[in-house]
């Protein structure tokens, strides 16, 4: 009995030093895990991040593309009002040559 009693006290000392074992190994393997999912939820924040400032920066070259669009077209405007009033000035300069012909006959 006395033998029976010492080799189950053996047995549990060895069992209870491969249950601390197995509990260092599954508190390294959790913290492990943790670093890692912090480790991705960074990287996640940090495409996040990268993405939100390309998004912005497209957005201000669509607002900059649109700007100069509309300055390209009324610059067109006013090159057309422009061509126009010349053309009016020629005519009416040649409608007053005209006159101050006719005028000193």
């Amino acid at each position: 009995v006395d033998r029976a009693v010492s080799d189950f006290r053996h047995e549990a000392s060895a069992l209870r030093q491969q249950v601390a074992q197995l509990t260092t190994e599954v508190r390294e393997a959790v913290a492990a895990r943790e670093e890692a999912r912090h480790a991705l939820l960074e990287e996640r924040r940090a495409v996040a991040s990268h993405a939100g400032r390309e998004n912005a920066a497209l957005a201000a070259a669509r607002r900059s593309l649109h700007a100069s669009e509309s300055l390209a077209n009324d610059r067109g405007i006013l090159l057309d009002q422009a061509s126009r009033l010349s053309t009016a000035m020629l005519q009416a300069l040649r409608e007053c040559g005209s006159d101050a012909a006719t005028l000193s006959r």
